[in-house]
């Protein structure tokens, strides 16, 4: 798993290079790279598990996002020649293609199934968890997980299906362990609706992106507006109250009803992260956060604006 955050680094790296093609040739080698080891460990039986098994829809995701570029340059010689694919390179991509999809299938088949498991299941806990700590209440599991339904429709063929997914799990989220903030309750693990338990930096800014690629899938209006309306939450409620002005520190959890940030809180109502998780500090409590939090805004910057390709105009989400 810990090469999936690298992999999604460089698409955005990959989205930002203009007019560079030896760059993006560069980026395109090193994730087709890696996918290609990635085929050749499962069909060596080794199989997804733990943190890259219940974060899979992440790497899923990015695939389609590559494969989408070796179809455009497969069938437009400019665009290949902009990103540095060779002729040869061309004339191999309908493959690519084929092979990408397939492990993009072969994960989803062997990953967590958040749906089925859980977001719409009994098993969904309607209370603060206190000792089923496991990777399906981890918190930011949960808010990456969110994305599952709308990142696999694009391959399965069901928008609807896969909207509908999404907006469940959001919405289970929501009603069992949401705060005013617009971020649900998990210090570390859900934590039920009392505002004075913690919700994790990290899972703010993995929601915002969960329900930015909501928005975007929806199949009508109506329900990208809901998606849209909780990023909007999000972005400017709970990632505020979750870093210093500067963005040089910020505390490993926020909380609706907190009267103190300290340092070493030995008393604390939180009950799965440790004493300093309340503190403001550049690496509190652990250093997830410290890398994470920065792909929130650019992120939200990133789906700001749409094209309706039918109606001819460029679409605002916020």
């Amino acid at each position: 798993w810990s090469r999936y955050p690298v992999i999604l680094a460089l698409v955005q790296y990959h989205e930002a290079t203009a007019g560079s093609s030896a760059r993006k040739a560069r980026i395109l080698a090193a994730v087709l790279s890696f996918f290609g080891a990635v085929s050749m460990r499962l069909d060596e039986g080794i199989k997804l598990a733990s943190w890259s098994s219940s974060r899979a829809h992440d790497l899923i995701w990015a695939i389609h996002y590559f494969v989408d570029v070796l179809h455009t340059a497969s069938t437009s010689p400019q665009f290949a020649a902009l990103i540095g694919i060779s002729q040869a390179m061309r004339a191999a991509t309908e493959v690519s293609q084929a092979d990408l999809l397939a492990l993009a299938a072969r994960l989803h088949e062997e990953a967590v199934d958040w749906h089925r498991d859980w977001f719409n299941s009994t098993d969904f806990p309607r209370v603060a968890v206190e000792d089923n700590t496991s990777q399906v209440t981890h918190g930011v599991n949960n808010a990456q997980a969110v994305k599952r339904g709308v990142v696999w429709s694009r391959q399965g063929g069901d928008q609807t299906a896969g909207a509908a997914e999404s907006w469940l799990a959001w919405e289970m989220l929501m009603r069992y362990h949401g705060q005013p903030s617009g971020i649900f309750a998990a210090d570390e693990f859900l934590a039920g609706r009392m505002p004075s338990r913690g919700a994790e930096l990290c899972a703010v800014v993995e929601s915002m992106w969960s329900l930015a690629l909501l928005a975007q899938a929806s199949p009508t209006d109506s329900q990208a507006t809901k998606a849209l309306d909780a990023l909007e939450k999000l972005a400017f409620n709970a990632l505020p109250g979750s870093v210093a002005d500067d963005l040089w520190s910020h505390p490993y959890l926020q909380f609706a009803n907190s009267i103190q940030a300290t340092k070493g809180e030995a008393d604390h109502v939180w009950t799965h992260d440790g004493p300093d998780a309340a503190m403001y500090g550049l690496v509190p409590n652990y250093e997830c956060c410290t890398a994470n939090m920065h792909q929130g805004y650019p992120k939200l910057i990133s789906h700001l604006f749409f094209t309706d390709l039918a109606a001819n105009a460029v679409i605002s989400t916020i």
